[in-house]
């Protein structure tokens, strides 16, 4: 990548592998859409942090954060998937 320092390579190519263990048993963090928000989140701050860059761990320091902000729209739209692929429950939300 011609846009990148060698440094900027080397700390996307540390995030990359860092992200993908990211909480594995939790369904929030297996959404590819939840791992490239971030990526993108622990790159940026990697960048924008020159001193002390990235390390692992940081993303265990964001997974919280996201946790909060993203699983109750997550968790809706899972349930509202499930709801419109052709169950006949009452769409309120039980899927009992």
């Amino acid at each position: 990548d011609n846009t990148r320092s060698n440094a900027e390579q080397e700390t996307l190519r540390q995030v990359l592998v860092d992200v993908p263990r990211t909480a594995p048993d939790v369904p929030l963090f297996r959404n590819d859409l939840v791992r490239q928000s971030l990526s993108r989140l622990l790159y940026i701050w990697a960048c924008r942090h020159p001193a002390s860059s990235y390390v692992q761990g940081i993303n265990d320091l964001a997974t919280p954060l996201l946790s909060v902000f993203l699983s109750e729209y997550y968790y809706n739209q899972s349930s509202s998937s499930i709801n419109s692929s052709g169950s006949s429950g009452s769409g309120s939300g039980d899927t009992s």
